[in-house]
């Protein structure tokens, strides 16, 4: 029987300003190239702690590896503590509330972005970045699949620690105009609050975020 429950909706905090070299590296090998992800594992000893601690073999490159391109994202760009525990953000109730929102598929964003938009004045900037966000690993972008389905779920995007702090500033200065016909009362700032209070978590960590859906 196929389920009906909504898949749920995680921000992970994760390491600044890997994300796009990886996102590439990770494109190359599929190409059959894969000198770009040795050169990242080579440069970044940290990298290949994180990995080989979770039980991969990085001795032959991302062929060595035998997770599928979204298990290997979501292992490297996750932030852990010194002790190689994943740090966690975000109280109950956030993680809760954005988790399974009750509207369309739940996800928090796909609200934000159907019901909220940024002023004229600022342009799209808001847009843009819930879009990043929400989609940078979409197959509409990457042209492939392989982080919509796999075995931890589907990524959805991320946001680097400057980008994060940018929405933040604009979520908490009000610089977003709520439709007047949005169907659930309160929806939008409800989701703004405990947006805001993740990002500010993740950026006392001096991370990024990924926003990942899981059953």
């Amino acid at each position: 029987m196929v389920s009906t429950t909504p898949s749920f909706h995680t921000f992970t905090p994760i390491r600044n300003g890997l994300a796009p070299a990886l996102v590439e590296a990770l494109q190359s090998a599929d190409a059959g190239d894969d000198s770009a992800f040795k050169d990242l594992l080579d440069g970044d000893p940290h990298l290949a702690a994180d990995l080989e601690s979770q039980d991969a073999d990085t001795s032959a490159g991302r062929a060595g590896i035998d997770w599928d391109d979204a298990t290997l994202m979501l292992t490297a760009l996750m932030a852990r503590e010194e002790s190689g525990r994943a740090i966690h953000i975000g109280g109950d109730l956030s993680r809760n509330r954005l988790g399974r929102f009750p509207w369309g598929d739940a996800n928090p964003l796909s609200y934000l972005l159907e019901w909220c938009t940024s002023p004229v004045e600022d342009g799209e900037i808001l847009d843009d970045l819930l879009l990043a966000l929400s989609g940078r690993f979409s197959s509409a972008l990457l042209g492939h699949e392989r982080y919509e389905q796999s075995a931890v779920g589907r990524l959805h995007g991320w946001l680097e620690c400057d980008e994060l702090t940018e929405m933040v500033q604009l979520l908490t200065n009000g610089r977003f105009v709520v439709r007047a016909d949005e169907p659930l009362d309160g929806g939008v700032n409800d989701i703004v609050r405990h947006l805001v209070t993740i990002s500010r978590a993740a950026l006392r960590h001096d991370c990024g975020v990924l926003l990942r859906s899981h059953g």
